[in-house]
């Protein structure tokens, strides 16, 4: 079986290639660019969706973190099925940065910081 982390990875590199190909046919080629451009945000969404769950357990996580994670994947959902809705592009694409940026300056406030596994307590 695998681990969720095997899957979000999976699901990351996925996406990662869609936004590859979204690049090599820009929007001359609209049938194959909204193809791969719907796969990526189906993707990524599900990828960010597994990096919730995989840090809903996390003792020190903040729930505020997982409510940005969760919505951000809720919204590039709803943007791979409605394409043709491009308000949710900008949405998502927004929430996109501000999921990666804030887990990223979490990570790096959690690495500071030493955590008590036992009391599941953190300590500064």
């Amino acid at each position: 079986m695998f681990a969720c982390q095997d899957w979000e990875q999976g699901f990351g590199i996925l996406g990662a290639f869609a936004m590859l190909m979204s690049g090599f046919y820009p929007m001359n080629f609209l049938a194959l660019h909204s193809f791969f451009s719907t796969c990526l945000y189906i993707l990524l969404g599900t990828a960010f969706a597994f990096s919730v769950a995989a840090l809903r357990y996390h003792p020190a996580c903040p729930r505020w973190l997982l409510v940005v994670g969760a919505s951000n994947a809720l919204v590039a959902m709803l943007y791979g099925i409605f394409h043709t809705v491009t308000a949710l592009e900008w949405v998502a694409t927004a929430l996109f940065l501000c999921y990666v940026g804030l887990l990223g300056a979490e990570t790096n406030r959690l690495s500071t910081e030493t955590i008590d596994r036992s009391t599941t307590t953190v300590t500064r």
